[in-house]
């Protein structure tokens, strides 16, 4: 039996993962950077603005990356084509209002235009890309970010000291690569016919649930943050930033082989859901290779990377990023894929908007008896009964077993191995006297084998 299929959504996988890597490579760099340098007050500040752009960002985009990545190029492009007067007025009346909110929000800031131009330079990026991606451009947009990134970069070392100049640079910059990663796009989109185009009605509800979808997803990652951020003073804010950030890579790994399973499940047309479910099996399979190793170096290894990252500057923080990880083994598979795919995105849309009221309240319950650590487990129980909900109304909807969705043995074999080959590892470093930097390198060196292993094996299989 051919495994053409499995190999084609690892390399959409592969693709898709070198498109973000970039700007996720130079996030990171830049917050270990300024955490050292900057004031945990100005650090604070800085990043209640980026926490700020997420959540509003999200509004403005109206669902139309996630669109991308769920329907095919040229349903793409038909939906776009034939969206009516009245929705891109309404897109327009949302990029506003989120501009507006983002500047009221930040009202404290030295120039206010700046941030104009900082937020829709970005959001029209964001944009720009997912239309891009949803072409399947997949080489174009790892070049401009790419590009783009070194850019970034630059740009925090030469304006670390003006805030106006740093944001103002940021925007322009954004608005180039808006620019670049548009303008084909818009050569195809004039290609089409001018008169005819109409947009399926169960197309523009899936237009409408993603959007939704997308705002109720964004505000569960940063709505602590934000609220952190409104609560307390920004070196608090800061503190709590570090501890609850989300593995760098994991979001964008997840997302680009969620979006490899999409693209994958539209182009193979009429296959049934057991075919299908043989390429989200595989995702869960190349996932877990990266996950479960890295859940264990990160919980055995919290300490030590606290202390050679942040120079030791922000180890109130490692309490916080230790119930942030309890989650990341769900993070070894695309729970709601499968219903996006089929178009049931009403359930999606039960879950996300379930999990941010369950973590709202369980926040409001933990805050008092577990401070800043409660607010980041109160999240990540949340998310655990998200996903118990995900699966159990995707097995309903497809009428597939456990076992048919998820590779659990699998699972469970490189779970166990990554747990009980890092702990007698860290077990080992613990009696020979190496400082944090020696123990958190041979560490991750163990886990980086365990990964490339798993990974290997399970390419191997398909």
């Amino acid at each position: 039996m051919s495994r053409q299929p499995e190999r084609t959504l690892a390399r959409r996988s592969a693709f898709l993962l070198a498109a973000r890597i970039f700007p996720a490579l130079a996030l990171l760099g830049v917050m270990v950077w300024y955490s050292r340098v900057l004031s945990p007050a100005a650090y604070g500040q800085y990043q209640n603005i980026w926490v700020r752009y997420g959540l509003l960002s999200t509004l403005a985009c109206m669902g139309i990356p996630t669109l991308a990545q769920v329907v095919g190029p040229a349903d793409l492009m038909v939906g776009l084509r034939g969206s009516s007067q009245k929705m891109r007025a309404f897109f327009g009346v949302l990029l506003g209002l989120s501009t507006l909110l983002f500047v009221f929000w930040n009202r404290g800031f030295p120039s206010l235009p700046v941030l104009v131009v900082f937020f829709i330079g970005w959001v029209l990026a964001t944009l720009a890309e997912g239309l891009a991606l949803g072409q399947r451009r997949y080489r174009q947009v790892s070049v401009v970010n790419g590009v783009a990134s070194l850019l970034f970069v630059a740009l925090h070392g030469f304006f670390a000291a003006s805030p106006p100049l740093l944001f103002g640079s940021l925007g322009l910059l954004a608005l180039l690569r808006a620019f670049v990663l548009y303008l084909p796009f818009a050569k195809a989109s004039r290609r089409m016919a001018d008169g005819g185009v109409a947009v399926a009605v169960g197309l523009t509800r899936l237009w409408r649930d993603l959007a939704v979808y997308d705002l109720i997803q964004q505000s569960s990652r940063l709505l602590d943050k934000a609220l952190v951020g409104f609560l307390v003073v920004p070196a608090l804010s800061g503190v709590y930033f570090n501890g609850a950030q989300e593995v760098p890579f994991l979001p964008l790994l997840l997302g680009a082989a969620g979006s490899a399973f999409l693209h994958q499940a539209a182009d193979a047309g009429e296959t049934g859901a057991t075919g299908k479910a043989v390429f989200i099996r595989a995702t869960g399979s190349l996932l877990a290779a990266f996950v479960f190793p890295l859940f264990w170096f990160l919980m055995l290894g919290r300490e030590a990377l606290f202390e050679v990252v942040f120079g030791g500057r922000y180890q109130a923080s490692v309490s916080i990023f230790a119930m942030t990880t309890l989650v990341l083994p769900l993070r070894a598979y695309p729970f709601s894929a499968m219903l996006q795919h089929f178009r049931k995105t009403q359930w999606v849309l039960w879950g996300a908007a379930g999990d941010l009221v369950l973590a709202s309240v369980l926040a409001w319950m933990l805050y008092p008896l577990l401070g800043l650590p409660g607010i980041a487990l109160s999240f990540s129980l949340s998310t655990l009964c998200m996903v118990v909900f995900y699966t159990w109304k995707t097995v309903q909807i497809t009428g597939l077993s456990l076992s048919a969705l998820f590779p659990l043995r699998q699972w469970a074999i490189t779970f166990l191995v990554s747990a009980s080959m890092l702990y007698g590892v860290k077990m080992v470093l613990s009696f020979t006297g190496l400082n944090a930097f020696g123990s958190l390198l041979i560490l991750a060196l163990c886990a980086a084998g365990l990964t490339a292993l798993f990974g290997f094996r399970n390419f191997r299989k398909m």
